[in-house]
């Protein structure tokens, strides 16, 4: 089981897509799995039911961008689960590029600044490590 951690905007829908591979490899985007079984609450959860599939269905399982908070707790815990982590880092010039790709129609339809109360913000992923801790964390798997 795996896992890998990004601050957002580095290609992992398209990873998550390659990792795919029929047979052999299953990796979930931040939601997907929660799509899947929506009874999934907490990290615990999430990963007891990643491990029941692996076992299920003979695969390597994993996911990127938990879709809950991680703290440094969590980030030992995940460890004593025997989840194999990962860090994904992008290079920022091209991140921000896809930043901008990613935004530009929301700012073409809605405005930047917006009356409306519904502002375009993820609720997921939000690292309560900062990207030099799990720097750090991740040793060789960078």
């Amino acid at each position: 089981m795996y896992l890998i951690h990004s601050n957002g905007h580095s290609a992992t829908r398209w990873i998550s897509k390659n990792l795919s591979i029929d047979n052999f490899s299953k990796c979930y985007h931040s939601t997907d799995l929660i799509d899947l079984n929506p009874k999934i609450h907490n990290l615990i959860e999430y990963h007891k039911f990643l491990s029941s599939l692996e076992k299920k269905n003979n695969c390597i399982y994993g996911s990127i961008h938990l879709p809950f908070n991680l703290s440094k707790n969590d980030y030992d815990q995940l460890i004593q689960m025997d989840v194999n982590q990962f860090l994904l880092v992008r290079n920022p010039i091209f991140k921000i590029n896809s930043i901008m790709q990613f935004y530009l129609e929301k700012f073409l339809i809605y405005g930047f600044f917006t009356n409306k109360k519904k502002i375009f913000k993820d609720k997921f992923n939000n690292l309560n490590l900062t990207i030099d801790e799990l720097f750090n964390y991740s040793g060789d798997n960078i």
